[in-house]
């Protein structure tokens, strides 16, 4: 974040806390995001009486009090305001004087980097408990069938599963491992103390923090509570517009071939 004006000590938190408070609280949506797709694989029973589909503004509360409370910690004192300009705020090395070195890497290595390796855990997790049940399937499947031999819906399931693995890992290495070395690169500046080009820093920064703002996308697509009414609207109002264009298409055709339009008598239908 670059700033072209001096700012006061409390617009400068500002500036700084609230974007922190975003990414932490979409972090953590992230995780219960994935924690609630979990248990609706690991224990499908429970899914309808989970706690935070009973309160859910409870869940939100939770979800978003922790990255609060922690992004609120420079305005309560931990920060590198120092100094005879304590109460201004200048245009190099802002960052560093709102966030210090302990704060960022509590950050790190504390929150961001354990929510991505839970949310890694339990996409494993689910893999591991889908391929289970997909021997089971197979083994009644043969055990049904003579010659106990693969037949070709077996194959179609291994196939699927196949997919299905190949996608989560492509998803994982696209959207979160950018974001990782982003990260990493960052932490390893910090610890060196060493100045970078600004254009790294935009080059990484951009592809590290919008991949990883592509996860929830692909996790509304892959979502068929999200893309079946979509498809259905998408395919009412296509319906709708061939529709009207073929209804203001025939008198149009009816002109051409007699001149004018025919209109046949109600006493003759």
């Amino acid at each position: 974040m670059g700033l072209n004006r001096e700012l006061s000590f409390s617009s400068c938190l500002v500036a700084h806390v609230f974007p922190n408070f975003l990414f932490l609280a979409f972090l953590f949506n992230l995780v219960m995001v994935h924690y609630e797709r979990y248990i609706c694989i690991v224990d499908p029973l429970h899914y309808n009486n989970l706690w935070m589909h009973r309160s859910f503004p409870l869940a939100l509360l939770i979800v978003w009090m922790p990255p609060l409370l922690f992004a609120s910690l420079p305005a309560f004192g931990w920060n590198n305001w120092t100094g005879p300009h304590w109460n201004s705020c200048c245009e190099r090395m802002t960052k560093m004087r709102v966030f210090s070195n302990a704060f960022i890497y509590l950050e790190v290595y504390g929150l961001v980097l354990p929510a991505i390796l839970i949310i890694a855990g339990m996409t494993g997790r689910v893999l591991c408990i889908t391929r289970g049940q997909l021997k089971d399937i197979c083994r009644l499947h043969r055990a049904g069938v003579r010659g106990g031999q693969a037949s070709d819906r077996e194959q179609r399931l291994n196939l699927r599963y196949t997919r299905c693995v190949v996608a989560v890992s492509l998803t994982f290495l696209a959207c979160w491992v950018p974001y990782l070395i982003y990260m990493h690169v960052c932490i390893t500046f910090l610890i060196i103390d060493t100045k970078w080009s600004s254009t790294t820093h935009i080059v990484l920064s951009c592809t590290g923090i919008g991949s990883m703002a592509v996860v929830p996308l692909v996790l509304g697509l892959a979502n068929r509570q999200y893309t079946e009414p979509a498809l259905r609207k998408t395919s009412c109002v296509r319906h709708q517009w061939k529709s009207r264009v073929l209804s203001s298409q025939e008198p149009v055709r009816d002109q051409r071939k007699g001149g004018r339009v025919h209109i046949q008598p109600t006493w003759l239908s």
